[in-house]
């Protein structure tokens, strides 16, 4: 099995977006395979206490979610 691509996507208040239309939208922009596999809509980004995003954390919760799909 190898590794799949993941987007982790926090979308501004009030705004209503599904992975097709994202998809959609980046087709027109990047190459093909540049599109990752898997988009993640999560409520807020793990952040440290001065606003940068925690990779590790971030990634543990990408991974429960991809366990979560099987």
């Amino acid at each position: 099995m190898g590794e799949v691509s993941c987007a982790a996507i926090k979308l501004k208040p009030a705004k209503e977006e599904t992975e097709e239309s994202i998809r959609r939208f980046m087709e027109d922009l990047i190459a093909n395979y540049k599109i990752p596999d898997f988009f993640v809509f999560l409520e807020d980004l793990p952040m440290t206490p001065i606003g940068k995003i925690k990779k590790m954390a971030l990634q543990k919760a990408l991974i429960a979610f991809c366990f979560t799909l099987n």
